[in-house]
């Protein structure tokens, strides 16, 4: 069960993220996994990277893992921010 008002089970919540295991990011999911909170307080998760897999730790008794997906180019988008959506398309 999560922890809060919201029951696990139907319907259901399937969460992400897309972390760079090379930065702050991991030390973030690995926070979150301890807690419970974030992408672990969904039904299911996948913690996904363009690094090559890595082990973040166990949680709930498994092992978790990073999924690797493909890279892509990251650019600006026309209002100046990170245009990343083809890296989420991957």
């Amino acid at each position: 069960r999560s922890r809060g008002l919201a029951l696990k089970g139907s319907p259901s919540l399937f969460c992400f993220s897309l972390i760079m295991t090379s930065t702050y990011e991991i030390d973030v999911i690995r926070y979150a996994m301890s807690r419970s909170t974030g992408i672990f307080g969904c039904d299911e998760y996948a913690v996904l990277s363009t690094d090559n897999e890595t082990v973040i730790g166990n949680y709930e008794g498994e092992e978790v893992k990073t999924i690797h997906v493909p890279s892509a180019p990251i650019t600006r988008s026309v209002d100046g921010t990170a245009g990343n959506a083809k890296l989420f398309i991957n």
